[in-house]
């Protein structure tokens, strides 16, 4: 698969992204991830909102293209909100205007 995604995965010591900037193409072998669950939230064509639930190294926006891929109708990701990683929820999450350069201490857990 040629890489259309830019992300922080490296290949020969440099990063995905860095490699997309200079506009070079990159073979990417196929790897492995885990979807623990996957839902249709809302179908309004042309556009799908999902749900995942998956693992560590989990490339959403590769997900989305290769789901376009198999459908045959093409697919690319126009939104991303993570509301988990690891223990922390977005439950947890504090605004950004509510951190202030003397205060910003007391956020982090």
């Amino acid at each position: 698969m040629l890489a259309r995604v830019a992300s922080a995965k490296k290949i020969k010591g440099q990063r995905l992204y860095q490699l997309a900037r200079k506009n070079q193409p990159v073979e990417l072998k196929p790897s492995l991830v885990e979807i623990n669950n996957l839902e249709i939230l809302e179908y309004a064509w042309p556009n799908l909102k999902l749900k995942v639930n998956c693992g560590s190294g989990t490339y959403i926006r590769s997900l989305a293209h290769d789901l376009g891929q198999r459908l045959g109708c093409g697919a690319y990701l126009s939104g991303l909100v993570r509301t988990k990683i690891g223990d922390y929820t977005i439950d947890q999450a504090v605004k950004l205007d509510r951190i202030g350069k003397d205060d910003w201490q007391q956020y982090i857990f």
